[in-house]
């Protein structure tokens, strides 16, 4: 099959749909997270830094892409601090700054198409980066208790220390059962649970009541093509897991898991569509099947962790007429795509609980 018939808009692009046809389905060493399928197809063997070494696999049923075997908790939580304190060294006061605002204002305008049909009091972020998000939230809700989740617990102490978020780490299933909240937010973090379904069982069980549980998480058909790539090209060595990211996610194969967990939707649609126009999905190359970069996580943390992670603005940035408008013009205007489609970069969701 062409790669060009494999990348064409009338089917979407379905990684799973071509692996079928390439070869027959493997016995898994766990199985799949999110649906329990033993049999999976193989993709790519890669690294997790310079951690641990896995194969990234394809579940015929739910179409999640995801490590068989998963890293584990240990080498997962020394990636994670590893990138973060990485990030944070290599960003100016000034590209701080500018995130942060831009951040702020982003929360402040979903807060605000939250604010005609709820008022929520207690909100949750989970991995809430450097907490500006969650600061653009608390504009528009001054009076909810807002709570952070970090699967590292240096993160949400330095959420606590700089914004006054109550933190919160460890496991969310041991969570107590009467802890409820009416907001739960997951930016950028779906990607990273190692146990996703058993992740979202405990988020769909900490919502009150009609609570929502709002979402962003790449499209994992996109991001899949540098593996997807190496395999093509008969590469043998490894590629890295830079971002940590260790599910890939399908548009339909999401929504039918969270709906067989409880949730009902709100909004669900996929947005950006700035990696299909720079051309991935549509050609293989040396440079998007790249191994690893030779990022060691140990020297990494050795060499950042005396910086302090600063986010380069103390002061919530200042909210004009002109940007409250735009934002929220902007948040309510966006090319939105079918996510069951796999086009567009990542997914957005607004679910709630019933």
């Amino acid at each position: 099959m062409s790669l060009f018939r494999y990348a064409t808009p009338n089917r979407g692009r379905s990684i799973i749909y071509d692996l079928a046809h390439l070869e027959k389905p493997m016995r898994r060493k766990q199985p799949c997270r999110l649906c329990s399928a033993t049999e999976a197809y193989s993709i790519a063997d890669v690294t997790f830094w310079d951690l641990e070494q896995s194969t990234l696999v394809a579940c015929p049923q739910c179409r999640l892409v995801q490590l068989d075997a998963m890293i584990s908790e240990p080498a997962m939580n020394k990636g994670v601090f590893a990138y973060y304190l990485w990030q944070r060294a290599h960003e100016s006061a000034a590209s701080q700054a500018k995130n942060a605002a831009r951040n702020f204002r982003k929360g402040y305008a979903f807060a605000r198409s939250l604010r005609a049909r709820s008022q929520p009091q207690r909100i949750l972020e989970l991995g809430p980066g450097s907490g500006w998000f969650l600061r653009g939230v608390q504009r528009v809700f001054p009076n909810a208790r807002y709570f952070a989740w970090d699967m590292v617990p240096d993160v949400a102490k330095t959420m606590a220390d700089l914004h006054g978020f109550v933190p919160v780490s460890g496991d969310l299933g041991s969570l107590p059962g009467d802890t409820k909240f009416d907001l739960i937010i997951a930016r950028d973090v779906l990607e990273h649970f190692a146990d996703v379904g058993s992740e979202l069982k405990s988020i769909f069980s900490l919502l009150a009541p009609q609570g929502q549980f709002h979402f962003i998480t790449p499209n994992g058909h996109e991001d899949l093509w540098k593996f997807f790539a190496a395999k093509k090209l008969g590469k043998t060595s490894p590629s890295e897991l830079l971002l940590n990211h260790v599910n890939y996610f399908d548009g339909r194969g999401l929504l039918e898991c969270l709906e067989k967990l409880g949730f009902r939707s709100h909004s669900y649609f996929a947005y950006d569509l700035s990696a299909w126009k720079a051309g991935i999905g549509w050609r293989v190359s040396d440079s998007l099947a790249a191994g690893s970069h030779g990022l060691k996580a140990e020297e990494t943390i050795a060499q950042y962790s005396a910086i302090t992670p600063e986010t380069g603005v103390f002061e919530p940035p200042k909210l004009t007429w002109y940007r409250k408008l735009w934002y929220i013009w902007k948040a309510w205007h966006a090319m939105r795509l079918n996510p069951q489609r796999n086009f567009g970069h990542e997914f957005f969701g607004i679910f709630y609980k019933p």
